[in-house]
């Protein structure tokens, strides 16, 4: 067992030290906008003011700059995503829009937030606007 240790130790740290930034993982996925996003995670979280969330993280080559881009990018995800919102009962999701990692060593990444916050008859409104 000591040794599966120690063999597994050397392969991360070779993994890790070989030069090149990891990358990070993420499932390609189409969208019924035919849109293609790179899915790197979905993670339960707690606003601290209304409850359970959901946060989608997903890697985009839109411009961080370009809010309407992202918007527009966002709202093709919410469409498919919204009803898994609905199931896992939460009263917000997060959809986090990540820009690839640029860097060697050190790397670098911006984000953009789109929050979704569940009304109390139901509905979803991004950023609690009706």
């Amino acid at each position: 067992m000591r040794r599966n240790l120690g063999a597994l130790a050397l392969l991360i740290l070779t993994a890790t030290c070989d030069g090149r930034a990891a990358q990070p993982a993420y499932q390609l996925r189409t969208l019924s906008s035919g849109r293609q996003v790179k899915f790197v995670g979905l993670t339960r979280i707690r606003f601290s003011d209304s409850g359970p969330a959901l946060m989608l993280s997903y890697e985009t080559d839109v411009a961080m700059s370009d809010t309407a881009a992202l918007r527009g990018e966002a709202d093709d995800i919410w469409h498919d995503f919204h009803e898994t919102a609905d199931s896992a009962r939460v009263s917000g999701v997060v959809l986090s829009a990540h820009s690839p990692a640029r860097g060697g060593l050190v790397s670098r990444s911006e984000g953009y937030n789109f929050v979704y916050e569940r009304a109390p008859d139901g509905s979803w409104h991004l950023d609690g606007r009706p």
